[in-house]
């Protein structure tokens, strides 16, 4: 079996196994999790806000209320002649449906001096519960014992079927995400069956079906508002002193209202926008008066259980729940999600790697987010670790075989390639084709003097340990300056800089190699060599300029190297040593790309074999900072006896050049030859100032 094949099996067979893993109970309960999170990431993008709800309001019994005369120091249920004064104004003036989210379990009658204290409430109760079916009692379910309305004002309200449970029904981790449901038959149909939002008693139901005909669907959750003021939120007291019949329209009409607690303490739950949090009464319009509401302090992971239940009846009435994908896509899409983040783990690099699962995180966070705003529940957290697991499998995938693969392949290729050349191909997966380009280099070529000799004194095995300890210095030198060998030839050795990876600085790198390998050579070999007498030392040649640089050769067997009039310059350089008395010369081109980085000395203008423009050739001396005041001085009486000597003063130029001579200046030595071959000449007006270089 192939190995693309193996790593695709591979890609498929771990990314099925996350999403199986994903389906275990402990980690599938993680799934509850999206709405919460959703509901965060939700308030984070910029969606428009919700509009304004026209078909539910809250009436809310809050602090303002019970500091608020006639109520301050009463119990709630000494309250029932205020109660029937609200509902009565609220149904009048339009209201479809009055639903209480509190409980009076029992009368105020049995309290007040006034036996008769209950009868505006029953009055009301029986006027709009029993005879226009627009009431809703509410009961609740506490442990074993069921809380229920007083027995007479169920009654007077028209009984059980005018009584609507409140309870609703919070995940294992005591938060409240999903709708309640219960199977209730279909006004249409007897035999089918729909999942509704409360557990409404048929009447109660038969009358939200007069507004609006839902088809709830199984699993659907409660989507929270974007907008704190979607929900109208209306203080008790405020609308129990107001007589204004045009405000009360104006805000109730058509309207499903709720009756309720929203207090510091009383009646709040967990929900699914609980990351979010909200401030009581934000948004809220303003009151009776015109006046803007009193805003809690602070946003409250608890939200009262009144808009709780509004929020619900307002998702059955307009259809703004939420609801699942089916189990089958959610697992599509947490497979895919893995396929594709085990892809980039196994061939990317890490940097890469975080870059796109940053990318494909927020990618697929606003993605889901986006859907949760139309209604529809993406595997928010599943997907998200469907890719870290993924990514985490694929790297160890890759650390265990590919990587282990490539290491044993690149420590194999490296001997015979350079490293650069080798990482490209790793890196693009495929063979190397013959081309080339033309690209700027800097060409170094070096050679060990008297190599010839000192390959007759040595026996093959000690000649051998000799060229490996020699290539092995020059080597850690180019590559510690971002160049490559490109072969060695005998003892000879061709770098370049500058390519195949790009090096704006590659001529000054390419001096700077060239003097830390004399002087690597010189602290390893000096004192080591075969024969103490003799010191060993290597000629360089540098030359910048546009080079041919690319895989050349053979169909099944090429090298990459570099041609061009740059390189052959390089190599009549490093011969052109020996003539100059001289260890690193450089070109005219790579002297002016150094700048000011090292100080040169010039040596000369010549001309090389087969080329006819003249070039002026220089030796480095050193990095600027690092010269001593006598180097200075002895290249300034160089360049002084250069110039007299081109200008006819012998005598001035031989008396520099004598001087410097006899301080073992190699390169004055060899100028004084050459001026005594100037003197001979017939006529020196037939020299053009340049030297010819007969040698390659």
């Amino acid at each position: 079996m192939s190995k693309p094949v193996v790593k695709i099996l591979t890609s498929v067979g771990l990314s099925a196994l996350i999403v199986f893993m994903l389906q275990v109970p402990k980690l599938d309960q993680l799934d509850r999790l999206d709405l919460d999170f959703l509901h965060l990431t939700e308030s984070l993008l910029p969606f428009p806000p919700d509009p304004v709800s026209t078909e539910v309001a809250v009436i809310a019994i809050d602090e303002q209320t019970y500091a608020s005369p006639p109520f301050a120091g009463l119990p709630k249920v000494m309250w029932t002649p205020q109660m029937a004064d609200v509902q009565n104004k609220v149904l009048q003036s339009g209201a479809s449906l009055f639903v209480w989210d509190i409980i009076l379990p029992t009368s105020a009658s049995n309290y007040a001096a006034d036996r008769r204290i209950d009868t505006p409430l029953l009055q009301s109760y029986v006027k709009w519960g029993r005879n226009e079916g627009k009431l809703l009692l509410g009961q609740a379910q506490i442990g074993r014992e069921t809380i229920a309305p007083y027995r007479a004002h169920l009654i007077a309200a028209g009984g059980a079927d005018n009584l609507v449970s409140l309870d609703l029904q919070a995940d294992v981790d005591g938060v409240i995400r999903s709708l309640p449901v219960k199977d209730l038959p279909s006004a249409s149909d007897p035999s089918y069956t729909e999942e509704t939002l409360l557990h409404l008693a048929p009447a109660a139901l038969k009358r939200l079906r007069q507004i609006s005909t839902p088809i709830f669907p199984s699993g659907a959750a409660i989507k929270f508002s974007n907008n704190p003021g979607t929900i109208p939120v209306f203080s008790f007291q405020d609308l129990y002193h107001c007589q204004d019949k045009d405000y009360f329209a104006n805000n109730f009409a058509g309207r499903i209202v709720v009756l309720g607690a929203i207090l510091q303490l009383e009646d709040r739950k967990l929900a699914g926008n609980r990351f979010v949090g909200m401030r009581d009464f934000e948004g809220a319009p303003t009151n009776c008066k015109g006046e803007s509401p009193n805003i809690g302090d602070f946003a409250r992971s608890y939200i009262p259980g009144v808009l709780l239940q509004a929020t619900a009846l307002q998702n059955l009435l307009d259809g703004s729940y939420v609801s699942p994908i089916s189990d089958t896509l959610r697992v599509i899409i947490c497979f895919l999600i893995g396929l594709a983040a085990f892809g980039i783990a196994l061939k990317a690099s890490v940097a890469v790697t975080a870059v796109c699962i940053v990318l494909g995180s927020l990618f697929w966070i606003s993605g889901a987010t986006i859907a949760f705003q139309m209604g529809v529940k993406l595997p928010l957290l599943d997907g998200q670790i469907s890719m870290i697991l993924a990514v985490a499998s694929g790297f160890l995938f890759r650390f265990r075989f590919v990587d282990q693969e490539r290491k044993t392949v690149r420590e194999s290729l490296t001997r015979y390639l350079d490293a650069n050349v080798l990482e490209d191909i790793l890196d693009h997966g495929k063979a190397p084709k013959l081309g080339g380009e033309q690209r700027e280099v800097t060409v170094l070529f070096s050679d060990i003097a008297g190599f010839t000799s000192l390959s007759e004194r040595l026996a093959p095995s000690e000649l051998v340990d000799f060229l490996n300890t020699y290539f092995e210095i020059v080597d850690t030198e180019v590559k510690a300056h971002g160049g490559i060998i490109e072969r060695f030839i005998g003892d000879a050795v061709i770098a370049l800089f500058g390519a195949p990876v790009d090096d704006a600085n590659h001529a000054p790198n390419a001096v700077r190699c060239s003097l830390a390998i004399i002087r690597k050579l010189d602290q390893r070999f000096n004192g080591l060599n075969v024969d103490p007498t003799e010191k060993i030392v290597t000629r360089i040649g540098l030359n910048s300029g546009i080079a041919t640089v690319g895989n050349v050769g053979a169909k099944n067997r090429f090298a990459y190297t570099a041609m061009g009039d740059c390189v052959n310059v390089a190599a009549r350089l490093e011969s052109a040593n020996k003539q100059f008395g001289t260890v690193i010369l450089v070109g005219e081109d790579c002297r002016t790309k150094c700048g000011e980085a090292f100080e040169f000395r010039k040596i000369e203008t010549v001309r090389v074999v087969g080329r006819e423009e003249p070039l002026m050739i220089f030796e480095p001396l050193g990095e600027g900072d690092s010269i001593s005041e006598e180097t200075r001085g002895r290249k300034a009486l160089y360049e002084e006896a250069l110039s007299k000597l081109r200008a006819g003063e012998f005598g001035t130029a031989q008396e520099r050049l004598e001087g410097l001579a006899l301080k073992g200046d190699v390169a004055a030595q060899k100028a004084l030859l050459r001026l005594e071959e100037l003197k001979n000449m017939p006529d020196l007006s037939e020299w053009d100032g340049v030297i010819n270089l007969s040698a390659k």
